[in-house]
């Protein structure tokens, strides 16, 4: 009889080999697998969405080792025109365009499954135009900014404070806290609302919002498949979005159009977007807020993700219709929103 010891001995060149093999295969090679090899549980095998030959099923997981920092930028640009219900059918129309660059890592491995980041916006670029008779630019690296401004002023709220966002196992956003957020809102129940004008006071907690804050930090956006899937499989996930202050929020279709390259691309639609009926709001050019009314949006989506679990891109790309309520004439505003999030860099720390 063969010793433990020695059977070991003598199979690990064959197990090297075979890890050598398997590693040599891409992804592309191992979802191409229309037969269960040697070995695979049941439970690893699904029927594909033609209903053919079993397939092998495999997940889309985005990867975060502990200490390994990723920047991301984030750029916003959206097109508002809008058109009164007054007797002129006053018409106006504007563009604003933010960049941020964030800091993202991970401090600590995951507890049970959830996983939290530290995040923060280390600098900004801002551009707004009227086309008319205003435009401001601020560059965070060398402007000091005029908080006077709301449009300025809605844009700045979070840079520099930082957030610890916990993810779900499924990748969904369950938590998040920060310090200088939480001064910050002791400061303004501190009689903030007595020294701040009114528009200012809404939105320094407009902008603390946790739809705000997800909007801007979680580059993940929701979009990857919680489950295993295969090749020929669709998925659906919950979204939420805020553009021009307006939040937005429904159901995303998505599938794997491509692999080129080591690069996964996922696209996705939302068909119908759902808006928070009387949310409230400050809107651009009103010295008072206003309120949602009605509306439909649309959104488009691209990921691009590598077989490494890296996460390298995110398009989004929505259409808004919304009926506002205000005084002295309600409006309806025409929005267009292109808004890309794309690893810039990453390094362990």
């Amino acid at each position: 009889m063969i010793d433990p010891k020695n059977l070991r001995a003598l199979l690990r060149p064959l197990l090297t080999a075979l890890a050598l093999t398997l590693i040599s295969l891409t992804p592309h090679q191992l979802m191409s697998q229309s037969t269960p090899q040697a070995g695979q549980e049941e439970s690893d095998r699904i029927t594909g969405a033609s209903g053919g030959t079993p397939e092998v099923k495999y997940s889309l997981m985005s990867r975060h080792d502990p200490g390994v920092r990723h920047v991301y930028k984030y750029t916003e640009v959206t097109n508002v025109q809008r058109e009164y219900n007054d007797p002129d059918s006053t018409k106006l129309k504007y563009s604003r365009r933010m960049t941020y660059y964030l800091t993202m890592f991970m401090p600590d491995s995951p507890e049970d499954g959830r996983k939290t980041f530290y995040i923060n916006i280390d600098s900004m670029y801002f551009e707004f135009d009227n086309f008319q008779n205003e435009y401001i630019e601020y560059d965070s690296q060398k402007d000091e900014a005029n908080l006077n401004h709301p449009e300025l002023l809605a844009s700045t709220v979070l840079m520099n404070r930082p957030v610890y966002m916990t993810y779900s196992p499924y990748g969904e956003v369950v938590g998040y806290e920060s310090e200088e957020l939480d001064f910050l809102r002791n400061y303004l129940n501190d009689g903030g609302d007595t020294v701040l004008p009114a528009i200012d006071y809404f939105l320094w907690w407009d902008r603390m919002d946790q739809k705000n804050i997800t909007q801007l930090l979680d580059v993940q956006r929701n979009l990857l498949p919680e489950t295993f899937i295969y090749p020929d499989s669709s998925w659906q996930r919950a979204v939420t979005m805020r553009y021009d202050g307006i939040n937005f929020s429904g159901a995303a279709t998505l599938h794997i159009d491509k692999f080129d390259k080591g690069i996964y691309e996922i696209v996705g639609k939302s068909p119908k977007l759902q808006l928070t009926p009387s949310q409230k709001l400050y809107m651009y050019g009103h010295p008072d807020f206003c309120f949602v009314d009605s509306g439909e949006a649309e959104a488009e989506y691209v990921v691009r993700f590598n077989r490494l679990g890296v996460l390298g891109s995110i398009d989004t790309k929505l259409k808004a219709t919304v009926e506002v309520d205000s005084k002295p004439w309600s409006f309806t505003e025409h929005l267009t929103t292109d808004n890309k999030v794309e690893l810039m860099g990453r390094w362990q720390w």
